[in-house]
């Protein structure tokens, strides 16, 4: 995946389109919507874990609109967002 975004980078330059490769981390989607819109249906259902639900409908709207929310987007995202101890060692050692 890496080498065929690194020559999409070089051939769609020219063009203005940047070529991002993005690994886990925290992205600003529709998902959290659509999770806190799953779990709020399961405790309109009367569910035993109506409680539960709603906590974790609260954890999830944190997570995507909270503080840390701001974090999950960029305005010029940079090339490689290595994620663990492991990805940013590989990618020093490529240096």
């Amino acid at each position: 995946m890496e080498a065929l975004s690194d020559g999409l980078r070089f051939e769609l330059k020219p063009f203005g389109v940047d070529v991002v490769v993005i690994e886990p981390g925290p992205i600003k989607t529709k998902f959290g919507d659509t999770a806190i819109e799953s779990v709020r249906g399961l405790g309109a259902r009367g569910s035993p874990y109506a409680v539960f639900n709603a906590i974790l409908a609260q954890k999830i709207d944190d997570a995507y609109g909270g503080p840390m929310g701001r974090f999950a987007a960029a305005e010029r995202p940079r090339t490689r967002y290595p994620v663990t101890f492991a990805a940013r060692f590989l990618m020093a050692l490529r240096r």
